[in-house]
């Protein structure tokens, strides 16, 4: 019996250890298992250390790609024409980014104007995004020296025919079209003196000239600093805009306004004495030049429909010819046309363009 129970014994001894050796296989196992997975993740770790900057840095550069720039808009007009002594009010601008969130508090502004010296100033609106997209916008302001008062050439004493020769500058522009729709619903016709300010609307002086409207050269860029640094500047601008003015009505024109007039001083600035020369040579080159005997200031003080008609009328009264100075880039003034139609119509007047037979208005040069 001792002798079983001592095989017993050693039987069960033996399915212990053996037990115990199985556990420790298991153990082992597992240990090793974990370890595999430690070096799984710590490697995973690191791949994603690395790329994840990299991936972010391009979801960035993919964003910028597709974002557009932000929009900056000034409000009024984009070239402002003042007369020395005028006080500059700030028309005022706004700007968001791509997704409309408001940036006007973020644009800067840099230049200024000094209205008690006649020029050319450039005033610069500009504002940049998160994305760091920088947009920049420009308003050219022009400052014209206070004219004196000089007296035009006498008129031809040809005919007792009242006259007013309505005169426009600066277009053709956004408000032009209407002003030929007034002038012809009254059977007027009047002179337009065309830059190339608004390219879009080149084609309005054809219609200009369909209607039986006079078509003369103002100038191709309309920047003193440009026009009137030297004789060939000047003539150089004006020949491009006259090769505009042929592509659309099919001939050059010989009618011409100097910009700012031919009493204009600020072409001191830029070249002494260049007024007087340029009288002369476009005279002898076959040009007419006009100037003009009733202001309406609808580019100075006069900015309601009512102040340029007022200005106007009173300026014609006691005139049997008078050439009159507008803007149709100014809807005011373009607004003011009908009543001064009115009145003139009321009053004798016939509205006529300008040919080169018509009295001109000549200024006294001033420079």
């Amino acid at each position: 019996m001792k002798k079983l129970r001592r095989i017993r014994m050693k039987k069960v001894r033996h399915r212990n250890v053996r037990r115990r050796n199985v556990k420790t296989r298991r153990e082992y196992l597992l240990e090793n298992l974990g370890v595999k997975q430690k070096e799984v993740l710590v490697l995973v770790l690191v791949i994603t250390i690395i790329l994840a900057p990299l991936l972010c840095y391009q979801l960035i550069l993919n964003e910028k790609k597709n974002v557009k720039p932000p929009k900056l808009t000034i409000f009024g007009e984009g070239v402002v024409e003042l007369n020395e002594g005028d006080a500059y009010k700030e028309p005022g601008y706004s700007a968001c980014d791509a997704k409309g969130k408001d940036l006007t508090k973020q644009v800067v502004i840099s230049g200024n104007v000094n209205t008690d010296k006649p020029g050319e100033y450039e005033i610069r609106y500009k504002v940049t995004d998160k994305h760091n997209q920088t947009v920049i916008v420009q308003r050219k302001v022009f400052v014209h020296e206070k004219k004196k008062e000089n007296s035009p050439s006498p008129m031809p004493e040809s005919t007792d025919e009242k006259i007013i020769y309505l005169t426009f500058d600066d277009g053709p522009g956004p408000y032009t079209e209407d002003l030929l729709k007034i002038l012809e619903q009254y059977q007027a016709h009047a002179t337009f003196f065309v830059t190339n300010q608004y390219e879009e609307y080149q084609y309005v002086i054809a219609k200009e000239h369909e209607m039986g409207n006079a078509v003369g050269i103002h100038s191709y860029s309309h920047q003193y600093g440009l026009v009137y640094q030297s004789k060939k500047n000047f003539y150089n601008d004006i020949e491009k805009m006259n090769a505009i003015i042929e592509k659309q009505i099919g001939s050059k024109s010989k009618l011409l306004r100097f910009p700012g007039g031919s009493s204009n001083t600020i072409s001191k600035e830029y070249c002494r004495g260049i007024m007087s020369e340029l009288t002369k040579s476009v005279e002898a080159d076959g040009y007419h030049y006009y100037d003009w005997n009733v202001d309406s200031d609808d580019a100075g003080h006069a900015k309601t429909a009512e102040q340029v008609a007022a200005n106007v009328i009173s300026g014609v009264k006691g005139k049997r010819k008078a050439i009159v100075l507008q803007h149709d880039v100014k809807d005011y003034s373009v607004a003011a046309v009908e009543k001064i139609l009115k009145w003139g119509i009321k009053n004798g007047y016939n509205f006529l363009a300008l040919t080169e037979d018509s009295y001109e208005a000549h200024h006294g040069v001033n420079n």
